[in-house]
C-alpha cells in the first residue's frame, strides 16, 4: 500500500465508535492496511485502546484518516470518564470535520451496546451527527451475499431497530476474522476475508463528500494541564478540611462536660489546640448543648 500522502488528495476523516470487543480497532487495522499492525486488537472484552490515535494513509485518490478511540466497557460506566476525555480530544483533533461516524457492532445489539451509542452520540455530537453515522456489522460470515445482509437487518429488533430507523438504513455488513493464527493457509483465508471487507467500505468512504463539523470547542494542553493541578489542589483541600473536621468531632466529644466558650478556650490553650479548632470546637458544642435544651422544653410544654 502505497503510505505517502498527495496534498492534493481528496480528504476523508472517519472516526469509529462502540462498545469494547466490537472489533473497532481490528477495523481500524483493516482500513490502514498496514502489516504493522497500527491499532492494537483485543481478543477478549477488555479495551486494548487506552488513548485515541489517528492514523492516515491514501489509497487511490483519496486521503484517509481513521481515529480509534477507547471503548465502553460492559456496563457502559466503569471507564466512561476515560472515554468522555478521549473522545473529547479525538473529535478535537478533527479540525477539518468528520466524513463519518461509524458505528460498530457485533452479534447481537444490547442494551449496553446501545447505551455506548446514545451516550457518546448525545455527549458529543449535535442532531445532524445522525447523518453521518454509519452502523458497520462486523463477524459477519456472509457479507458478501447482499440478500443476507439485507435480511440479518430487517431481523432487526428492539435498540437496533431504533438505531437503524435514524441512520436511515445505513448499516454495512463485513468479517474480519484475526490474522496471528498458527496455520499458514488459515491466515491467507482470513487476509483475503479482510481485504474484501476493505473494498466495501473504502467504496462506502469514497463517496462520503459531506462533512459533519462538531460543537465541542477545542481544549489546549495548558488548560488541561491547569484543570489536572486544579483537581490536584481539591483533593488536597478535601484531605485538610476532612483531618480537620476530625479534629473538631474528637475536641467536641472530649470536651463536652464544657458549658461555656471560656472553658473551651482555657481547654484548647491547655491542650495546645489551634485557637481556630478551639473556636469552631466551642460553637459547635454550645450549639449543640442551645438545640437540646431547646427540646427538653418542649417536650415539658406538651
Amino acid at each position: 500500500m502505497d503510505k505517502k500522502i498527495n496534498m492534493g488528495q481528496k480528504k476523508r476523516t472517519i472516526i469509529l465508535i462502540g462498545k469494547t470487543g466490537n472489533g473497532k480497532s481490528t477495523l481500524a487495522n483493516v482500513l490502514v492496511n498496514d502489516e504493522n499492525e497500527q491499532f492494537k486488537e483485543s481478543s477478549s472484552g477488555d479495551s486494548e485502546t487506552k488513548e485515541y490515535k489517528s492514523v492516515s494513509f491514501s489509497n487511490d485518490e483519496f486521503e484517509y484518516t481513521v481515529i480509534d478511540i477507547p471503548g465502553l466497557s460492559d456496563t457502559g460506566i466503569g471507564n466512561e470518564k476515560v472515554v468522555y476525555e478521549q473522545t473529547v480530544r479525538a473529535v478535537c483533533s478533527a479540525k477539518n470535520g468528520l466524513n463519518q461516524i461509524l458505528f460498530i457492532t457485533k452479534d447481537r445489539f444490547t442494551k449496553e451496546v446501545y447505551d455506548a451509542y446514545m451516550f457518546l452520540k448525545n455527549a458529543f455530537f449535535n442532531k445532524h451527527a445522525i447523518n453521518f453515522v454509519t452502523i458497520i456489522r462486523t463477524n459477519f460470515p456472509y457479507f458478501k451475499d447482499n440478500k443476507k445482509c439485507k435480511d440479518d437487518m430487517n431481523k432487526a429488533t428492539g435498540h437496533l431497530a431504533k438505531v437503524i430507523k435514524e441512520c436511515e438504513g445505513r448499516v454495512i455488513h463485513v468479517d474480519n476474522p484475526p490474522i496471528n493464527v498458527s496455520d499458514p493457509d488459515e491466515i491467507e483465508y482470513h487476509k483475503k476475508k479482510r481485504k474484501a471487507s476493505r473494498d466495501i467500505l473504502l467504496e462506502h468512504l469514497s463517496k462520503c463528500d459531506d462533512t459533519y463539523f462538531h460543537e465541542v470547542q477545542p481544549i489546549s494542553n495548558e488548560t488541561i494541564i491547569q484543570l489536572h493541578d486544579i483537581k490536584e489542589d481539591l483533593k488536597e483541600y478535601k484531605h485538610i478540611m476532612s483531618k480537620l473536621h476530625n479534629n473538631i468531632q474528637a475536641s467536641v466529644a472530649d470536651g463536652n462536660k464544657f458549658k461555656n466558650f471560656g472553658e473551651w478556650t482555657l481547654l484548647g490553650s491547655t491542650l495546645n489546640m489551634d485557637p481556630a479548632v478551639a473556636s469552631l470546637a466551642a460553637c459547635s458544642s454550645i450549639l449543640a448543648r442551645l438545640r437540646k435544651d431547646k427540646k427538653e422544653r418542649d417536650f415539658g410544654d406538651i
